[in-house]
């Protein structure tokens, strides 16, 4: 399944992509969802999350990191999941818009059974679009 969302935000391409921090990751994931941030090495090739949940351990690994003025990303992929995914693939792509600059995310899940899949579009959807006041808010210079 595909998830694809974004929001625009009042600050230069380089300057959002280095607010990709753990501040900001623990801002974008609810508490009821997080345990315990195990690891958090950064957003660069090779560095890695572990997150202890409710639902089992979440680690995931950079794999892909691009930066230029007009567009960056990074890619995670999910190294281990929890029941019931089977796979996790979100790029966060940081992207010069017309007169602000987008934060999209693209995400590419997998679970055992096609229902399953279907059944957590929604709330995955819900979860990722409740992002986007906090994004705005971090990026304003309230939060940083």
């Amino acid at each position: 399944m595909k998830i694809l969302l974004q929001e625009s935000v009042n600050q230069s391409v380089p300057v959002v992509f280095k607010g990709f921090d753990q501040k900001l990751f623990e801002a974008l994931t609810p508490r009821p969802l997080r345990k315990k941030m195990m690891r958090f090495d950064g957003c660069k090739v090779g560095d890695k999350l572990e997150i202890s949940m409710a639902t089992g351990t979440w680690i995931g690994v950079i794999t892909e990191r691009v930066e230029t003025d007009k567009e960056s990303y990074f890619v995670d992929v999910g190294e281990k999941l929890p029941f019931p995914f089977k796979k996790w693939r979100h790029r966060h792509i940081v992207r010069r818009g017309e007169s602000k600059t987008l934060i999209i995310d693209d995400i590419e899940y997998h679970t055992f059974f096609i229902g399953v899949d279907l059944l957590l579009f929604a709330p995955l959807w819900v979860f990722f679009k409740l992002r986007h006041p906090v994004y705005r808010s971090y990026f304003s210079g309230d939060k940083k």
